[in-house]
């Protein structure tokens, strides 16, 4: 055959030359869309009707990923999350990091390892229905954790009879330290 003349609906592109016998369609639009196609026979005939191949276009899984609230710091744990859809499965991986929590499901929380960019993945597919899956990446840095330490200024040993010290900082201000 020559002379390949397709068409798509509204809902499709083509994502290859329509010049020949096969075409790549890219759908846009979910629900009920179509390909159709004529072409000239060996004779140098047309068909009077182009013949019309009807697709059902399942819809895709939302993975969009939004983080949650504060910073991304080396070694805390921190939240993403997608849209929830309890028809599908959710598979999160994070680099460098560790999904700790929420594999399966729309809300992963993420233990990052190091600091520096960082990068949070998740799959969703329609296990039981379609099979349709998508994925998307949300990039990050991770900040570093700062380095705690406690410089002794005074006696560490006391007694309850010691001279009374004050101790500042303390959240709420003007909390109760207590302990031995």
């Amino acid at each position: 055959m020559s002379s390949y003349t397709w068409n798509v609906s509204s809902g499709g592109t083509f994502t290859t030359p329509v010049t020949g016998n096969i075409v790549n369609v890219k759908w846009n639009a979910t629900g009920s869309q179509y390909v159709n196609v004529n072409f000239t026979n060996t004779y140098g005939c047309i068909a009077p009707v182009p013949f019309q191949y009807d697709v059902l276009v399942n819809p895709l899984p939302v993975t969009t990923i939004t983080a949650g609230t504060g910073p991304d710091c080396e070694m805390q744990q921190h939240v993403y999350q997608t849209p929830p859809d309890p028809a599908c499965t959710f598979t999160w991986s994070a680099n460098p990091g560790n999904v700790v929590l929420g594999q399966g499901t729309n809300l992963a929380t993420i233990n990052w390892l190091s600091p520096g960019p960082a990068t949070v993945s998740v799959i969703g597919t329609y296990v039981s229905t379609t099979g349709c899956s998508s994925s998307s990446s949300f990039t990050t840095t991770v900040y570093p954790s700062p380095v705690t330490s406690f410089t002794v200024c005074f006696d560490q040993v006391t007694t309850k009879n010691a001279k009374p010290f004050m101790l500042k900082g303390g959240i709420p201000l003007g909390g109760q330290y207590q302990g031995s």
